[in-house]
């Protein structure tokens, strides 16, 4: 559930075993944060992703899509 969200929603590349962050601003430090930011957001929202793969920390540009909705 927790990746196939993140794909459908953030369209931003993520991999598994990626791990977010920060959206915008917002500090994400557990799953419920993450699903309470998007909840509050609108399709067509876009939103700078800090994610941690490997260790290492990476940025990412996207548009939140309505699920379904095509990359």
């Amino acid at each position: 559930l927790y990746r196939d969200t993140l794909v459908r929603n953030l369209h931003a590349g993520l991999q598994e075993g990626d791990r977010i962050i920060q959206l915008n601003e917002n500090k994400i430090d557990s799953l419920e944060t993450l699903f309470d930011w998007l909840g509050q957001q609108k399709v067509g929202d876009k939103v700078t992703i800090t994610f941690v793969r490997n260790g290492e920390t990476k940025t990412a540009e996207s548009k939140l899509k309505a699920r379904g909705e095509a990359n």
